[in-house]
């Protein structure tokens, strides 16, 4: 099996939601995933690298993972819809993504609800 040194966020995404909630605070004993992507006119490139170096360095030594959620059309416009505008902006979100993680060996998900929907997707790549 294997043992992976997953790093369990030491802080709340909601604002002191651990306390407000104590019943479901074990589960902020677990590793989260950390999700990069554009909501609907958002631009996913702001920040993104600096939002990247700063998480990466926190983490130290552990091991972080993360999921590229940016599509164009993603989620073919229902409940997750947002994502890139076109190919360019979304090659330009990528390049930028990889340039946060230069030099750091996070675990990535990419675009995990891609394969179900690139049947119903236009060709923008």
């Amino acid at each position: 099996m294997f043992n992976y040194p997953f790093w369990v966020n030491d802080f709340d995404r909601v604002k002191d939601h651990r306390i407000t909630h104590p019943e479901v605070a074990k589960i902020f004993e677990q590793p989260v995933a950390f999700w990069y992507g554009a909501k609907k006119n958002k631009n996913a490139n702001k920040n993104l690298d600096k939002s990247l170096k700063r998480l990466l360095k926190r983490t130290l030594p552990n091991l972080p993972y993360f999921v590229i959620y940016n599509l164009p059309n993603r989620d073919l416009g229902h409940y997750s819809k947002g994502g890139a505008s076109g190919s360019t902006e979304y090659l330009l979100f990528l390049q930028e993504f990889c340039k946060g993680i230069k030099g750091h060996k996070p675990i990535i998900i990419f675009e995990p609800d891609a394969l179900p929907h690139t049947t119903m997707m236009p060709p923008y790549l």
